[in-house]
C-alpha cells in the first residue's frame, strides 16, 4: 500500500473550513481506504490558523476545530508524522534560501515528504513545480483530482 501525505488543504473539513476541491468529499473516504494517509502536524497548526484568521471575519470555528482534533486523535485512518526533525529543518531552510519559498508551513509539509518518501498530494502549484526541479524531492506530487483520476497511477 502506498503512502501518501496529504497538504492541509484536505484536511481543513475535518475543522469545520470549507475548500473547494473537485472530489474531496465524494473520494475522501476512497483514499483513506486505499492508501496509508499521514498528515504533518504542522497542517493542525496552519488549520488554527486559518480558523483564527476566520474568527476575525466574524466565522467562529473554534469548537469546530476542536472536535476536528477529537476526531483525529480518536480514528488511525491518518497518521501523524513527526512535526520536525533535524533533517526536515534543513531541507526546510533551504527552500526558503535557495528557493525563496516564503511559505513556512509548505516548506516543512514538502520536507516532511522528502524526508519519509511520502506521495505529496497537495493543489499547490509552487510545490508541484518545486518538485520537477529542485534537487530534494518527495517520490511523486499529485493534485487530489489527478490522485483521483487514476488511483493506480501511484502505485506503480
Amino acid at each position: 500500500m502506498s503512502k501518501i501525505l496529504l497538504d492541509t488543504s484536505y484536511i481543513l473539513p475535518l475543522f469545520g473550513i470549507d475548500v473547494e476541491i473537485e472530489g474531496l468529499k465524494e473520494n475522501f473516504l476512497r483514499v483513506l481506504e486505499r492508501y496509508d494517509v499521514y498528515y504533518s502536524p504542522i497542517s493542525l497548526i496552519e488549520a488554527k490558523f486559518i480558523a483564527l484568521q476566520l474568527l476575525k471575519d466574524g466565522i467562529n470555528l473554534l469548537d469546530d476545530y476542536r472536535i476536528g482534533l477529537i476526531r483525529i486523535s480518536a480514528e488511525d485512518y491518518l497518521k501523524p508524522t513527526p512535526l520536525t526533525t533535524p533533517e526536515i529543518e534543513e531541507i526546510a531552510d533551504k527552500l526558503l534560501i535557495d528557493e525563496n519559498v516564503k511559505d513556512y508551513f509548505d516548506r516543512m509539509i514538502y520536507a516532511t515528504a522528502v524526508v519519509f518518501k511520502l506521495v505529496l498530494i497537495t493543489e499547490d502549484r509552487k510545490l508541484t513545480e518545486l518538485a520537477k526541479s529542485y534537487t530534494k524531492r518527495p517520490p511523486k506530487v499529485y493534485s487530489w483530482k489527478t490522485l483521483c483520476q487514476d488511483f493506480s497511477s501511484i502505485e506503480s
